[in-house]
């Protein structure tokens, strides 16, 4: 039942939502619970997953952060997802290689027409994208990168077909100060990773550093704004650092060093933006 159009009614809100899978993270990350059913995150999204596509989903729309920090376990299982650690790490890295798929493939089919032969997935995480480009892109090989090693050790296994024949490295890193010579790797990607970057232009300088000449960077996201944010919308305290208008994150990357634009999926699901290095 993908794609079904519920009424979401919350407050004095009322909502169409397109309900995807892909959608429901920007959803939750809105701060989106189901009243009377939900008071956490978790809970949440099993609510959502259990009967999706076939319920009428009331929410309530909390864009307070004295309310989020009321919601303990909300703000718990967020920061799962900036650095995934334990076997609630392991749950959401599965979760994810799930979900992203949609958002990742918009961004794959923005990308130009290339043959990398080396390829870097920052934030890799449970090695979804990475194994996205590895299988299209045969001749390639592929590094990931992330700061938890629990996520390392899950995109292991998750990636052993490649690791075993040695077309893919893993390591545990921060992208701020990445264990890459200069110029090695056509193409960048990375889902959703840039969230959670304690320093948005350091990790882009960081990347084009370690590209070649005319390298692709490509990032996806399931969550992305088109106007401007309120303050209330920056969930910096729970574990969301860089929130920035589709507009902005491409001034950042001008100013890192890039030429970029973006492209928006139909019904405003996710958005992937597609850089490359001068």
């Amino acid at each position: 039942m993908d794609g079904i159009r519920r009424r979401a009614v919350g407050g004095n809100r009322t909502l169409d939502l397109r309900l995807t899978k892909a959608s429901l993270y920007p959803l939750a990350t809105t701060a989106c619970v189901i009243v009377g059913k939900a008071d956490s995150y978790k809970t949440m999204m099993d609510e959502i997953v259990k009967t999706y596509g076939i319920i009428i989903i009331q929410t309530q729309f909390v864009i307070c952060s004295d309310m989020i920090r009321g919601q303990d376990n909300m703000t718990d299982d967020q920061s799962q997802y900036g650095n995934p650690r334990g076997d609630e790490g392991f749950e959401t890295m599965k979760e994810m290689n799930e979900e992203h798929v949609p958002q990742i493939t918009w961004g794959i089919e923005h990308l130009p027409e290339i043959r990398p032969v080396n390829i870097l997935d920052v934030g890799c995480g449970g090695g979804i994208f990475t194994r996205m480009m590895l299988e299209r892109y045969p001749g390639s090989r592929g590094c990931g990168i992330d700061i938890s090693e629990s996520a390392i050790e899950y995109a292991d296994e998750f990636d052993s077909e490649f690791v075993d024949i040695g077309r893919l490295q893993l390591t545990i890193g921060d992208v701020q100060d990445m264990p890459y010579s200069n110029g090695t790797f056509d193409v960048v990607v990375s889902n959703a990773s840039h969230f959670f970057w304690k320093d948005l232009k350091a990790g882009f300088r960081e990347i084009n550093r370690v590209m070649v000449p005319d390298g692709i960077l490509c990032l996806t996201a399931g969550m992305h704004f088109s106007d401007s944010i309120s303050e209330d919308h920056k969930f910096k305290d729970v574990g969301i650092i860089n929130l920035l208008t589709d507009d902005e994150i491409i001034d950042v990357l001008k100013e890192c060093g890039f030429s970029g634009e973006y492209y928006v999926a139909p019904n405003d699901e996710f958005c992937t933006y597609i850089a490359r290095k001068l």
